[in-house]
């Protein structure tokens, strides 16, 4: 492709899109926020390259929303039959649960440590912390 990597805009739009009730979305929803936490593991590891609102896959407190809306849809559909209640908790429910936790993970620590490293005229370092920040407050993006 055209070596584009998705930012928490797109994977947002790809999680709203899974709210439809169904087992299969809910199970596509997991895969997603799976993808998500390993990219955001990536980004904190390896420093953002770019600009914040366009490049950064941190989660954001409507990443977070959506993410308790399909753990709601998924206990929906252990309630109906569709699937194992022990099962949907050992396997679909963790990576959502790890964006719903994800500000209570070790990712300030990384930001810290990032910011450490950092040398102050640095202009290739990013500031994580504020990646970090960003996270926290709600973010808009500009039409």
């Amino acid at each position: 492709s055209r070596n584009v990597m998705p930012n928490y805009h797109t994977y947002n739009t790809a999680l709203a899109a899974c709210l439809d009730g169904k087992m299969e979305s809910t199970m596509r929803a997991s895969t997603i926020a799976a993808e998500m936490i390993a990219d955001v593991e990536m980004e904190m590891k390896e420093g953002l390259k770019g600009s914040i609102e366009y490049n950064s896959v941190v989660p954001d407190l409507y990443t977070k929303v959506l993410s308790r809306s399909l753990m709601k849809q998924l206990r929906e559909n252990w309630r109906s039959g569709d699937i194992n209640m022990e099962v949907a908790k050992s396997t679909i429910r963790k990576p959502l649960l790890q964006l719903v936790d994800f500000e209570k993970t070790d990712a300030a620590a990384e930001a810290k440590k990032r910011n450490e490293e950092c040398a102050v005229d640095d202009e290739d370092c990013v500031d994580v912390s504020r990646v970090v920040q960003m996270a926290k407050e709600h973010r808009r993006m500009e039409v």
